[in-house]
C-alpha cells in the first residue's frame, strides 16, 4: 500500500521546506520505506532545486525518485502553520505536503500516476476543503483513499 495510517501526520512543526520534509522523511525511514533517509532526502532537495514543488492551493508534493526508497509511499503531513516554500513566488506558502519516495526501477511509472492522481484532487475544491478541515487519520486516510479511484 502506498499510503497507510502510520504515514499521515498532522500537527507537523516545521519552520520551513527542509525540516518540513526532513519529518515527514523521518517518518517513512522509521516505518522501513526506505533504505536511508540521508540518501533519500538528498534526492529529493535535488529535485527541490531544479523546479520547487509547491502546486498551488497552499499544497507541495516534494518527490525523489532514489535507490534509497525499498517501496512506493506517499506520507502526508499538514502543518501546524504555513511555511514559505518557494522565495521566488510571493503566494508559495504551504500547510500541506504529500512527500513522494519510489525506487527508481518500479514498474509502471508509479509516481507519475501517484503525481497525476493527487494532482486532479487537490484541484476539486471539494477534496481540498474536507482534507484541510480533516483533524483526525481516519478522516484523512478515508480522504486520500479515494484518489486511487
Amino acid at each position: 500500500m502506498v499510503i497507510d495510517k502510520q504515514l499521515i501526520l498532522l500537527d507537523v512543526e516545521a519552520e520551513n521546506k527542509e525540516e518540513a520534509i526532513q519529518e515527514l522523511g523521518q517518518r517513512a525511514f522509521d516505518l522501513g520505506r526506505l533504505y536511508s533517509l540521508e540518501n533519500y532526502l538528498q534526492a529529493v532537495s535535488l529535485r527541490e532545486d531544479e523546479y520547487p514543488t509547491s502546486v498551488g492551493y497552499s499544497v507541495a508534493i516534494p518527490h525523489g525518485k532514489s535507490s534509497a526508497v525499498k517501496e512506493p509511499f506517499v506520507v502526508y503531513g499538514k502543518l501546524k502553520h504555513s511555511i514559505v516554500w518557494n522565495h521566488e513566488e510571493e503566494d508559495a506558502t504551504v500547510n500541506t505536503i504529500f512527500l513522494l519516495g519510489v525506487p527508481p526501477k518500479y514498474p509502471g511509472n508509479i509516481h507519475l500516476k501517484i503525481l497525476a492522481n493527487l494532482s486532479r484532487n487537490i484541484m476539486e475544491e471539494e477534496f481540498r476543503e474536507r482534507l484541510f478541515q480533516s483533524d483526525s487519520v481516519n478522516e484523512v486516510y478515508g480522504l486520500l483513499g479515494q484518489i486511487h479511484e
